[in-house]
């Protein structure tokens, strides 16, 4: 994988997600995302539909560095930063990653994907339950990656989880090649489906649209 420094919420971070498939979009081209669809992305890919953000990221964002401090502590990780990474082959497979986990000698071990969720979703990953939303996501960064493991940690804060202690959560999924496959291959749909309307865009109007051929 390739890693890149870019500042998660910066303009040049909003640049570069635009410019492939992350593993948010993931779910969204899978199906299973109760938040958008694949027509609503591509909208969004090209520019025609503004991007929502909705509470929930707002308060991820917010709760995300708690939680990655808690992981480190009750995991034993002393280094699981969030960086930005790009797949070898494919210049648009990308993912920006909660955390990237260090092993031996500093090299990538696995991967940390944080949800602070509603009690409801909390309540799955307690009892050891992964979410259908966020399965895809966790595929996707995982083949991105080229890694075989993800930490998938849920943290909710809140006094119905905080008087029993059981604010966090923390489930370990490992790399499904199957389903990575189909996944891989919906993505490239979807892909060359953005390519060629960026295309015909570009056609109409003279507009140079940033094109990447590496199907």
């Amino acid at each position: 994988m390739k890693i890149l420094k870019l500042t998660q919420g910066s303009p040049d971070w909003l640049a570069w997600r635009q410019l492939g498939i992350g593993g948010s979009d993931a779910p969204i081209i899978m199906g299973v995302s109760p938040y958008s669809t694949r027509e609503k992305l591509l909208g969004q890919k090209l520019g025609l539909v503004p991007k929502d953000e909705a509470y929930a990221m707002r308060r991820g964002s917010r709760l995300e560095p708690s939680a990655r401090g808690m992981y480190q502590i009750r995991e034993g990780y002393s280094s699981a930063e969030p960086v930005c990474v790009i797949h070898p082959d494919f210049d648009w497979c990308r993912a920006s990653l909660d955390g990237l986990v260090l092993g031996a000698m500093d090299q990538p071990s696995h991967v940390l994907e944080i949800k602070c969720w509603s009690w409801q979703k909390h309540d799955y990953v307690l009892n050891g339950i992964v979410p259908d939303e966020v399965y895809p996501q966790i595929q996707h960064q995982l083949f991105c990656c080229e890694l075989d493991r993800c930490d998938l940690v849920s943290y909710n804060p809140s006094e119905k989880f905080l008087a029993t202690g059981e604010e966090y959560a923390c489930l370990t999924v490992k790399a499904d090649a199957t389903y990575q496959a189909s996944m891989f291959a919906e993505e490239c749909k979807f892909w060359e489906e953005l390519n060629e309307r960026l295309r015909a865009r570009t056609v109409r109007s003279g507009w140079q649209a940033p094109i990447t051929e590496d199907l």
